[in-house]
Formats: structure tokens, C-alpha cells, sequence
């Protein structure tokens, strides 16, 4: 329990707010960059990953309590882990995230979600069907929010990438 206050304490050093852009809560930009600039590139690795294990274990406990809104969490156990290279578990956790805020109807909270996916994807190749449905929800958030030509727009591409894809009619099961 006190390693995993400490992780807390420390991740609270970037703070993720409602919009999920990153904030510091140190005193001033000085400070940010000597710590940052201190600390060596393989030990934020470790730091991060280390953050993202405590989020994950925050993430699942809230799950078995059935609490809601936990996309939070995934969100930002998804962050920590693409932050510290493991880019298979950040995007899982950026599929919860993406999934519970689509849930939740804030469309523009999931586009977010799967801007990041789609950055992983340089890293991480997911599985074909599960990147058809993450395409499907970005648009179905754009035709939700009201976004018709976007939302076209997205559908055509997605239904041109379908007509290649021998696992098409799976992809809405």
C-alpha cells in the first residue's frame, strides 16, 4: 500500500483533466523541466509503466465494484502505458476508454479515444476486425454529434476497406 501512495503521489505530477490534456501541478515551468530534464529517458519509461500498472489495478477494482465511469481510469492507465512503450496494453485501455465514453454519449471524449488508438496502430498492428469497429464508432460519433458529411465521409472509407476485408460480415457481430 505505501509503494502504491508513492505511485500516486508521483502520478499526480501529470495531471489528466476532463479534456485530457496534460497539466502540471508543479509550481512553474522551471521546475517541470529540471525535474524532467534530471530524470533519464529509461526511468520515465519505468515510472510510467509503473503508474499505469497502479491505474490498471484502480481500473479493474472499480470494475468488480461495478462503480461507473471507469473509462477514466482506462484512460489513464491507457496514457501511462503508451508512455512507457507497451503499446498492446495502452491500446486495450484506450478501447475501454473509447467504448465507455461512447456509452455515456460524450462523443467528443471517444474521438479523442480513437485518435489515440490510431496513433498506437504505428506501433501495435490490432486486430483487423477490431480496428473495423473502432472506424465504425468514430463514424457513429460523427453522425451522432450531428457531423452527416464527416460521418459519410468515414462510412465510405470504412465500407471500402470492407469490400477488402474477408472477415466483413463478422466485423458487427
Amino acid at each position: 500500500d505505501s509503494v502504491l501512495s508513492k505511485i500516486e503521489k508521483i502520478s499526480q505530477l501529470v495531471k489528466l483533466d476532463n479534456t485530457y490534456e496534460r497539466k502540471y501541478s508543479f509550481e512553474n515551468d522551471e521546475v517541470y523541466i529540471y525535474v524532467k530534464n534530471k530524470t533519464p529517458m529509461e526511468d520515465r519509461s519505468k515510472w510510467a509503466g509503473l503508474i499505469a500498472l497502479y491505474y490498471e489495478t484502480l481500473y479493474y477494482s472499480e470494475l468488480e465494484e461495478k462503480i461507473k465511469n471507469t473509462y477514466d481510469l482506462a484512460h489513464k492507465a491507457a496514457y501511462f502505458y503508451q508512455k512507457s512503450g507497451n503499446y498492446e496494453k495502452a491500446f486495450s485501455f484506450y478501447v475501454c476508454a473509447a467504448k465507455g465514453c461512447f456509452s455515456d454519449l460524450n462523443y467528443h471524449q471517444t474521438l479523442i479515444h480513437i485518435n489515440e488508438l490510431k496513433k498506437i496502430r504505428a506501433y501495435y498492428k490490432a486486430q483487423e476486425i477490431l480496428c473495423i469497429k473502432i472506424d465504425t464508432m468514430e463514424a457513429e460519433c460523427y453522425e451522432h454529434m450531428g457531423l452527416y458529411k464527416k460521418a459519410l465521409d468515414k462510412y465510405t472509407d470504412n465500407i471500402q476497406e470492407y469490400e477488402l476485408n474477408p472477415y466483413y460480415d463478422s466485423a458487427y457481430n
